[in-house]
């Protein structure tokens, strides 16, 4: 679990901008460092409604969830410079 800085937690996500094959559009100079298929991800300790089943993308900037069943619209994003931690279960 990654921990995002106090200041940002209403703004923490924003939506993820995706081609026609429904992937990620990178930024400039971004680049994919990690792919990982079946992720569902959790607010706290409860599984997010709606972002259950997805595949991120890890780059050299973001970190990009992308929803299985609403990619276009379940498609979300958080800036790495926002990640002040990390947490282990």
């Amino acid at each position: 679990m990654f921990v995002i800085s106090p200041s940002s937690i209403m703004n923490r996500f924003s939506r993820a901008e995706l081609n026609s094959t429904l992937r990620p559009v990178l930024l400039d100079n971004e680049t994919i460092l990690a792919i990982q298929d079946n992720v569902g991800l959790y607010d706290g300790n409860e599984k997010a409604i709606g972002y259950m089943k997805g595949t991120v993308y890890l780059t050299s900037h973001r970190i990009i969830y992308v929803d299985s069943q609403n990619p276009t619209t379940n498609s979300i994003t958080v800036e790495i410079k926002l990640i002040r931690g990390r947490e282990f279960y």
